[in-house]
């Protein structure tokens, strides 16, 4: 794993756990929160290969996007309808 991957994830995970401290949410919200969005961020440079764009000019932007989005967020606007627990908006 390379360090420009981990430092996505890094700033993912930073920015959801302050999203999630400035809400008021408790801290082990806050906590597993920055974990996911920290997984998700680490595929931030892939993602923006796959697409044919430069993970260098974009690949922090995308990792600080996903951490203040969330997990959930994101989920809720890929999956299809059928795929989804519960109907309405998605808890963050």
């Amino acid at each position: 794993m390379y360090r420009k991957e981990l430092g996505y994830g890094a700033a993912a995970a930073i920015m959801a756990a302050c999203k999630h401290l400035r809400q008021g949410d408790h801290w082990f919200v806050a906590f597993m929160s920055a974990i996911m969005a920290g997984l998700m961020g680490v595929c931030a440079d892939a993602l923006l290969g796959m697409l044919g764009l430069k993970p260098e000019t974009g690949g922090l932007f995308l990792a600080c996007l996903i951490g203040f989005l969330g997990v959930d967020t994101i989920f809720a606007m890929v999956l299809p309808d059928s795929f989804k627990k519960n109907e309405g908006k998605p808890r963050v």
